[in-house]
């Protein structure tokens, strides 16, 4: 299952920042139980985890700000381009990847018999 969160923007554009996003351990299990039913024909065992980090340039932020969902009363959006004698926009997207984290023996206790995941099946 993906646990998509929502976007974090930074300080600034020079990087280097440390960006942290807190992620209460009862969200999880939460999310874990409202996307599994409970079968009692199934066993489940927990797998490892992948985090994928996405980032992205300052100019793509600022089209994205632009076109969001207007709350206002003017529906009207304002065109943004950077791009000179053209319409369009040129920024940058990247993607790392951490892969195969194991979940400690607390977690898998949490998924085996916590009040959220309990009934779920998992080994």
């Amino acid at each position: 299952i993906e646990w998509v969160q929502p976007a974090t923007e930074s300080t600034g554009v020079l990087g280097g920042e440390t960006m942290t996003v807190d992620l209460p351990g009862d969200n999880f299990y939460q999310f874990v139980a409202s996307r599994l039913t409970e079968d009692p024909d199934v066993d489940r065992t927990a797998g490892q985890l992948d985090f994928i980090i996405d980032v992205a340039g300052e100019d793509l932020n600022t089209y994205m700000a632009v076109n969001r969902p207007s709350t206002g009363i003017i529906q009207e959006r304002p065109e943004y381009s950077n791009i000179e004698n053209g319409f369009g926009i040129f920024s940058c997207r990247y993607s790392q990847s951490v892969l195969g984290k194991d979940m400690t023996l607390t977690s898998l206790d949490s998924l085996r018999e916590g009040r959220f995941t309990k009934h779920l099946g998992f080994l």
